[in-house]
């Protein structure tokens, strides 16, 4: 032990010392030493001293970094085994690069393979402190830092080195980077259909999807003819599949990929624009002319191609929206459900135009509209207001110009900011009506909200959770009573991604869901037991599958589910993530049928 200072001797009576470090190295070669004293136990009077000293004898701690290859770094699994460690001599060509707001993050990939191990990825991406020197791509580098793994909720984690040292060893062009691994036929088939073991206990790239991606990690890929099976989101990205989708276990007749009870479709793979920008509009059914070459990156509960160069052009018409072959007659009642994503008075004309062309044409025109998701006047402007009655009135006649008929409509301004959706917006279900096809019956009970102080769909006693009531209403068609139950079920928002930390995936949204269903099941109930003959319909965007757990619940109590009818190719509602699925429902009862 060495005495580098004595506190008693400055004339500085610290009370309580907290913590204390060696800084760096002064130009006089002394050392700074910093302590940090507070008087917590005079509650009186409170002082936080730093003390900021010039110390000689003391020598800088001798740090020993040991060296790692890419591939030491990402493993074989999917925490580095060198996390939270610090290394040096981290070699590698930077691949592509990604603006920070602290810095700048790249991908570096080995020249060539560091070892003989398909599972262990020889990509990383690399976070540089602000202060290094910049790189460009094709850059040949040696790097020191630490070893980090990030990630949000229930999201895989994602290897990267947090670089405090950087040196650029040899610039080279971006045609000496390494040749990109072929995601599919020609190179490493992501398996289906399952996605990871339990619990995350084995590392199988053979076997899981999951693996097989991590094993891909910060490395250039490439996939040859990608086929669109989801289109271009607001967000840049794209689904396709490899190989113009020929390992798909069932294709939609329209070009998509069909979910099954049993498949997700693991081996779908997103294509994300931000190392490019400015992302084409492609639908599906659409194909690209070549092969797409990118970084393999996670992020958002999603393993994604962010490609390097501007996608292919591509070929095909892509699909339009169906036009229905059903028409309401004397005899024939003709109804429809449509979520219309946060409709408010203030939404832009292109969407009023978009959604009314839809009604007025793809859909016939039905006799009754069962729509969802329709916010109040206001919008997202959280200033009180419930009444949706000028966003009713726009988009009836939006419909009308659209060369519709002049709906009616009927709906329930919910509480302020007691059902959930985006806040301040206030969204409920609503029906629209022909009242040239059809009466409604306004009387007690019709317009009315089903148990709209059931738990399942009610506020907690901290005011959160509430969600949108189920909405009723009584038509009379062709002399007889018909009631329709409009309802937009819990979402699937909070529930496990597909590639998670926690597997199996846990989909939490589903109790609620269920819970919901039974109420609505026996308000149903309770009318066919008054009168076995009744005439019930329940329709609307129920956020779950045709085979899922609520949707049995109302089967259990006589309802159909019409979309059952279709063969399975067909049989989709909603495209999320490339993944063609079943989300919105129309079941009705025996006497409907």
């Amino acid at each position: 032990k060495t005495l580098v200072a004595d506190i008693g001797e400055l004339g500085v009576e610290p009370d309580n010392i907290e913590g204390m470090a060696f800084g760096p190295t002064l130009p006089d070669d002394r050392r700074l030493l910093v302590l940090i004293s507070d008087n917590n136990f005079q509650p009186s009077v409170q002082i936080n001293q730093i003390l900021l000293l010039a110390v000689s004898g003391v020598a800088p701690p001798v740090v020993v970094r040991p060296e790692a290859a890419i591939y030491e770094i990402q493993g074989s699994d999917h925490v580095s085994p060198l996390v939270g460690r610090c290394v040096s001599r981290v070699d590698g060509l930077v691949t592509a690069i990604l603006g920070s707001r602290t810095g700048q993050a790249f991908w570096i990939q080995s020249p060539e393979p560091g070892d003989d191990d398909p599972r262990t990825s020889e990509g990383v991406l690399v976070t540089a402190l602000e202060g290094l020197p910049k790189v460009d791509v094709g850059d040949f580098v040696r790097l020191e830092g630490r070893v980090e793994e990030r990630s949000w909720g229930f999201e895989l984690p994602v290897t990267r080195l947090v670089a405090s040292g950087l040196e650029t060893i040899d610039r080279r062009d971006s045609r000496d980077l390494p040749k990109p691994v072929t995601i599919g036929e020609a190179g490493v088939m992501i398996p289906q259909p399952d996605v990871a073991s339990s619990r995350l206990e084995s590392f199988d790239p053979a076997r899981f999807a999951a693996d097989a991606f991590e094993s891909l990690e910060g490395m250039l890929v490439r996939i040859e003819e990608p086929a669109v099976a989801g289109p271009t989101s607001r967000y840049g990205e794209v689904v396709v599949l490899a190989d113009a989708g020929r390992s798909a276990v069932l294709r939609t007749q329209r070009g998509g990929i069909r979910m099954l009870e049993d498949n997700i479709n693991p081996q779908r793979i997103i294509i994300d624009d931000r190392l490019v920008g400015e992302p084409p509009n492609l639908k599906v059914g659409f194909t690209l002319a070549g092969p797409v070459e990118g970084v393999l990156h996670y992020s958002y509960g999603s393993y994604k191609l962010l490609n390097t160069e501007p996608l292919p052009e591509a070929r095909g018409d892509g699909i339009d929206c169906e036009r229905t072959s059903l028409n309401g007659d004397d005899t024939h009642l003709t109804v429809a459900t449509f979520n219309l994503e946060n409709l408010w008075a203030g939404s832009e004309e292109e969407k009023f135009e978009h959604l009314a062309a839809i009604v007025a044409d793809n859909l016939g025109a039905p006799d009754i509209v069962a729509v969802q998701e329709v916010q109040d006047d206001t919008g997202p402007e959280d200033d009180g207001t419930v009444t949706a009655a000028r966003t009713l009135e726009r988009l009836v006649v939006a419909i009308e110009s659209a060369g519709g008929p002049r709906y009616e409509t009927r709906s329930i301004d919910p509480e302020n900011n007691a059902d959930g959706g985006q806040p301040g917006a206030n969204i409920r279900n609503a029906f629209l009506f022909n009242p040239s096809r059809v009466d409604f019956i306004d009387r007690e009970g019709s317009p009315a909200l089903v148990a709209p102080d059931n738990p399942a769909f009610n506020r907690n006693e901290a005011g959160r959770g509430g969600s949108r009531k189920p909405l009723v209403g009584e038509f009379r068609f062709a002399g007889s009573s018909i009631i329709l139950v409009n309802l937009h079920l819990r979402s699937k928002g909070g529930d496990d991604p597909i590639f998670g930390r926690r597997q199996p995936r846990i989909e939490g949204s589903s109790q609620r869901r269920t819970e919901q269903a039974r109420v609505v099941a026996d308000f149903v109930r309770a009318i066919v037991k008054n009168d076995p003959a009744a005439g019930v319909v329940v329709l609307g965007d129920l956020n779950d599958f045709e085979n899922s757990e609520a949707l049995g619940v109302f089967e259990a109590v006589g309802l159909e589910d019409l979309v059952k009818r279709l063969p399975l190719e067909n049989r989709y509602s909603y495209v999320y993530l490339g993944n063609s699925q079943v989300l919105d429902h129309i079941l009705v009862s025996e006497s409907q049928t």
